[in-house]
């Protein structure tokens, strides 16, 4: 399993092609497309993607069912990451991992962890309880504040420890993308 793929490194990762008799040979293994008939050059990524230049200077790129023209190369390689991320790249066991962040400023591998860790500390807000890790708040057996948890609080508390888990599980199910 490959690792995240950032902007940075995809675009730095590509080599270009002059729209040559030999270009055919190039099109299968790159998965391009009949390239229109005023290509000078296509821009070819090696993480996935590519970019069609016209001979009057402008950029090309079709992405699912909508065309992007721009003068701006930048324009259309960060429309054409986007779209690969997630698709070509960054997609493992069914989630799109990458950087995320959570609103208390942690780092995430998947966009999930971030939302559960939102969802968390609002619930943690709202109920008044320290922000503490799941498991060391609910498996604590002193009180909070001179205060045991209610059953409530555990039951919501076990939800949330088994949400991560599933999330966790299938993510990492087999290898991890980050090896």
């Amino acid at each position: 399993m490959s690792k995240f793929v950032s902007y940075e490194s995809w675009e730095k990762d590509f080599f270009t092609i002059p729209n040559l008799p030999e270009l055919e040979s190039f099109m299968d293994r790159h998965c391009i497309t009949d390239p229109h008939e005023d290509t000078a050059s296509l821009l070819i990524f090696r993480q996935g993607g590519y970019i069609e230049q016209f001979k009057d200077g402008t950029y090309f790129v079709t992405l699912d069912r909508s065309d992007i023209y721009d003068k701006d190369v930048n324009v259309i390689k960060r429309a054409l990451y986007n779209w690969c991320d997630g698709e070509e790249f960054n997609y493992h066991n069914g989630f799109k991992f990458g950087e995320y962040k959570s609103e208390n400023g942690c780092t995430w591998d998947l966009q999930e962890f971030a939302i559960l860790s939102n969802s968390y500390n609002a619930w943690l807000e709202k109920e008044n309880l320290p922000k503490m890790d799941i498991g060391d708040l609910l498996y604590s057996f002193e009180p909070i504040d001179g205060k045991y948890l209610t059953d409530t609080q555990r039951d919501t508390l076990r939800s949330y420890e088994r949400m991560w888990n599933l999330v966790d599980e299938k993510f990492t199910k087999g290898d991890s993308p980050n090896a």
